[in-house]
């Protein structure tokens, strides 16, 4: 009897000890996934060394998003010492910040109140006036990098110069001096810089390998590039540069692109138009579907115009066209139009083909099928849903296929 109550529970003990094992395994396997994304976050300070600042002065601070700018990000921070602030943040990784100075004393002016910083991990160090924030001194980080302190200097001067420029037109038309006004304008118009800060921003995004903040000015300008220019030039980096968060964004980008560039499928979509009725890739079944994605610009306009001429010359031989409109042109902004741009838009909402606000809740997932990155936009697609055609603005390639294809 005994022995086998000893055997029950030698049974037992293997038996939860098995289990106790496994809890242990499941645990361990947990920390180490928990370590492991805590690695991968980054944490920065900002200390800010601001003469001006005032207590119960505000800064509002924004996070940037590349790929997803609808998904930018705020946080207020509140100003509880004189001339001085901290902030610090823990992230996924690396990306622009816009802070924005939001003094109490309101009779402040509203100039040089905005500044980009590139924030990853560990501390960078702002030091200036609240007259001159956007121009503040930035140390540390990837502001050691050589080119990078470059750019930032000459990107500051040149603003620092516009602003006083702006000043100084201000104050001559308060006086209502017309010479002093033309002066101003003139230098204005010389640019200070400008051509030197061009072919250091080309350098910057085309050449530098071993710098994060120059992979993300690249991210930044992708937006008109292909995929195939997009991977050559990230293979480019260093292997840390390539380890990065902003290779990840990179990476995700060229798998965004190839999903809508001339080759591919054409997503399907189910969408609301203006009217409140649903539009679907499969109602253009059998015909080619030309993608306009347009907002206010004059390029916009332009290429608009273009296109009812398109449609005239083609509808009948089986072209449709389907407008992706931007959130900017919304009924709602109306009351903001300006007569002369009312008058511009009013009959571009008016066309024979079909409209769709993009950013309906139930139409903003086209932003990033689409990969609706800038503005005017062409996406022409064939009767078998391939896409031949993305381009920007221009409806040359367009016309050249549609004659070839259409035009019998």
């Amino acid at each position: 009897m005994f022995l086998l109550i000893k055997e029950h529970f030698v049974h037992l003990h293997a038996k939860y000890k098995i289990i106790s094992m496994k809890h242990i395994a499941i645990i361990s396997l947990c920390l180490f996934f928990c370590a492991l994304i805590s690695a991968q976050k980054q944490t920065f300070t900002v200390k800010g060394n601001i003469t001006g600042l005032e207590k119960g002065d505000s800064v509002l601070i924004f996070k940037e998003n590349i790929l997803h700018p609808e998904k930018r990000t705020c946080d207020t921070l509140l100003i509880n010492k004189k001339n001085n602030f901290t902030y610090k943040k823990t992230n996924e990784g690396a990306t622009f910040y816009t802070l924005v100075y939001h003094p109490i004393n309101k009779s402040k002016s509203t100039r040089n109140r905005s500044l980009t910083l590139f924030l990853g991990k560990g501390t960078v160090k702002l030091k200036g006036d609240t007259d001159h924030f956007s121009m503040v001194e930035k140390r540390g980080n990837d502001y050691k990098h050589k080119l990078v302190a470059r750019y930032i200097f000459l990107t500051d001067s040149i603003a620092g110069i516009e602003s006083n420029a702006y000043d100084r037109y201000e104050k001559a038309m308060e006086d209502n001096d017309g010479n002093a006004m033309k002066e101003t304008l003139i230098e204005l118009s010389k640019g200070h810089g400008s051509a030197e800060l061009d072919s250091l921003t080309l350098e910057l995004v085309n050449i530098v390998n071993d710098s994060e903040y120059a992979a993300a000015l690249y991210l930044w300008n992708s937006t008109l590039l292909s995929s195939a220019e997009i991977e050559k030039r990230l293979n480019g980096f260093t292997p840390e540069i390539q380890k990065s968060f902003t290779a990840k964004e990179l990476r995700k980008i060229i798998e965004m692109k190839k999903s809508v560039e001339p080759g591919a499928i054409a997503p399907d979509f189910t969408l609301t138009d203006v009217n409140g009725e649903k539009v679907t890739l499969q109602d253009y079944e059998g015909k080619y579907l030309l993608i306009f994605h347009w907002g206010i610009s004059k390029g916009c306009f332009r290429t608009n115009t273009e296109l009812e001429q398109i449609y005239n010359m083609y509808h009948s031989k089986g072209l449709e066209i389907l407008d992706f409109v931007q959130s900017d042109i919304q009924p709602g902004n109306y009351l903001s139009y300006t007569p002369e741009l009312y008058r511009q838009l009013h009959p571009l909402l008016h066309h024979l083909w079909k409209s769709v606000y993009t950013s309906m809740s139930e139409n903003t997932h086209i932003i990033k099928e689409y990969n609706l990155s800038a503005m005017p936009l062409l996406i022409l697609i064939s009767p078998e849903k391939k896409i031949i055609a993305r381009n920007f603005g221009s409806t040359n390639e367009i016309v050249k296929i549609l004659a070839k294809e259409l035009i019998q």
